[in-house]
């Protein structure tokens, strides 16, 4: 491991870990204790910022490549982070150092691949699972970062900004009972359901039974 970290301006190490650890017959533990052994070498959270900060130029025009070293970077980082979410003592140190923040830009961007966006809803989702990460992903705007990609209507992206928002309202009623976060949400996820609710898809009607339900628990009476 450190030999790939030692080469920091090769970001392409990140993909050779990625698909070693995919190719490999680890258990989930093993793969635990492989990322916790990564998150424990002190460059990590540095070269990790600096891959996604150095991203973000890269989504401000239409024409992304995609096959770009720098993209299969960025996937493999935010498939590691994925990783790392699963433990609680490394989720608390990537809030610390606000990682999660980094990828909002990348969130916000129209121009950003929809793989790319879906899996760091992925990584969002695995995140919340750890106590405490609600209050600091509420804080930091995101449900309206969400209720702007939900209207785009990306089937891809769709799904996974459905379930994180059923989650945060889920667990944080409360936040959702302000009449004007109320109305937000309600007027983008009833856009949604018109723009998408006479597709035949399954896919899509099960996207459309989830919105309905996130309506009705924070129906306006």
């Amino acid at each position: 491991l450190e030999d790939y970290f030692k080469k920091q301006e090769d970001i392409s190490y990140l993909c050779k870990i990625h698909d070693e650890i995919q190719q490999s017959s680890l258990s989930s533990a093993q793969i635990q204790e492989l990322v916790q052994q990564m998150w424990n070498w002190q460059a990590i959270p540095a070269i990790f910022v600096h891959v996604i900060i150095t991203s973000y130029s890269t989504f401000e025009q239409p024409e992304t490549h995609q096959e770009s070293e720098q993209m299969k970077s960025l996937k493999s980082l935010i498939y590691l982070c994925a990783q790392f979410a699963e433990n609680s003592q490394t989720v608390q140190e990537m809030i610390s150092m606000r990682l999660p923040m980094y990828f909002f830009p990348i969130l916000k961007s129209q121009f950003a691949p929809s793989d790319i966006k879906s899996s760091i809803i992925c990584y969002f989702q695995i995140l919340l699972k750890q106590p405490d990460v609600i209050q600091y992903f509420i804080k930091n705007q995101l449900v309206s970062l969400l209720i702007l990609e939900l209207g785009q209507i990306k089937t891809t992206t769709v799904h996974g900004v459905l379930l994180l928002l059923q989650t945060l309202v889920e667990k944080q009623i409360q936040y959702f009972m302000d009449p004007k976060r109320q109305e937000a949400l309600t007027l983008a996820l009833k856009r949604f359901i018109q723009m998408t609710e006479s597709q035949v898809r399954s896919d899509i009607q099960k996207n459309v039974s989830i919105a309905k339900q996130i309506m009705d628990k924070i129906k306006i009476e």
